[in-house]
């Protein structure tokens, strides 16, 4: 059996309890700690236990456990710098009715209850007595539920790391955006980071809060560090949307495991590939979809994809501010407002 952390070291052919308990206590409270610390910066609190308190709160009376809710707050950018609310303009809505899993109205508010349910309906149609639930959070499984399997067992996996089965392989799947600084390189981020995956993105150190706020898991800092230096596993798709030399883009094939995706946005010069390994290079620059325009509008008006609003400016300062777009001192975007009828 394979080991699903990567400390601490092994003793004979099982871990042991305290080795488990170790681990299981680490991996728990990184993902906490990195919320701590986003929400202690984000609403200026005193210290990450004043962080930690709220964390807790909010965890008891929404009935969501304490890990789960510090992924979210992970995965979820930060608002605009102008904003009054983390969340501005975003709809409320009913959580949805599940009716495969047969729960009271009430219950669909819980996660504990869907976790159950979900675990019910599965032991009923695959006939088994034993089973668990398991989420994918910060590039790894936790498992959520479970009925019928034995300490040692729920202790071993109660986090999966390794690709040890195809569900955490799937749940590890890596994603390179080199060039993820920009306005496109956040909404990939974003993107890929609610597709779950793990993603490592390179930025400047102007731009390296944004993408970590955007959802980066890593990210390194180009201007002192080569990517193919800083990346030490293989990623299922890398992103390329800075301009770089040819050598440099071909570098990142390297990078890609067998079968996966080479994507160039810098279309001066064509994405390679290796047809050997399997790996494909696309080349992509605008591609005309409504209903993909569509669903992203909706990702936007549910909070679920932020576009950052750097500055607001009257259409009179339209002149400066492309004067000052191509000084390279623009970022983000900018709404252009029209005078007042």
């Amino acid at each position: 059996m394979s080991s699903p952390g990567s400390e601490p070291a092994q003793k004979g052919p099982r871990w042991t309890r305290e080795q488990l308990d170790r681990r299981n206590r680490r991996l728990g409270h990184a993902g906490i700690a990195r919320a701590q610390d986003i929400l202690a910066r984000r609403y200026r609190l005193e210290c990450a236990d004043a962080a930690f308190e709220l964390l807790k709160t909010s965890s008891q009376q929404s009935n969501v456990k304490l890990h789960t809710l510090a992924d979210a707050v992970v995965r979820t950018p930060a608002p605009d710098q102008d904003a009054t609310s983390w969340f501005a303009g975003r709809g409320r809505f009913s959580p949805p009715r599940l009716p495969g899993l047969r729960l009271d109205a009430g219950s669909r508010h819980s996660q504990g209850a869907v976790l159950k349910a979900t675990l019910h309906r599965l032991l009923t149609i695959t006939q088994t007595p034993m089973g668990n639930v398991q989420l994918a959070e910060s590039g790894r499984l936790h498992l959520a539920r479970h009925t019928g399997l034995n300490r040692y067992f729920t202790d071993f996996f109660a986090f999966v790391e390794t690709p040890t089965t195809l569900c955490a392989q799937a749940a590890s799947a890596g994603v390179l955006v080199n060039g993820a600084g920009g306005a496109v390189g956040g909404y990939a981020v974003q993107l890929a980071k609610k597709a779950g995956a793990h993603v490592i993105a390179t930025a400047s150190p102007r731009s390296r809060e944004a993408v970590a706020s955007a959802g980066a898991d890593e990210v390194v800092d180009h201007t002192t560090t080569g990517v193919t230096a800083a990346v030490t596993e293989p990623v299922d798709l890398a992103l390329n949307l800075a301009p770089v030399d040819p050598a440099e883009l071909a570098a990142l094939v390297t990078l890609v495991r067998p079968g996966g995706v080479l994507v160039n946005t810098t279309v001066w010069m064509p994405a390679p590939g290796d047809e050997e390994r399997g790996v494909r290079g696309i080349d992509l620059f605008v591609r005309s979809d409504a209903d993909q325009l569509g669903k992203l509008v909706a990702l936007i008006d549910g909070g679920e994809l932020h576009v950052a609003v750097t500055e607001r400016v009257a259409l009179s300062e339209l002149p400066a501010l492309h004067a000052r777009a191509a000084e390279g001192s623009v970022h983000g975007k900018v709404v252009v407002l029209p005078p007042a009828a």
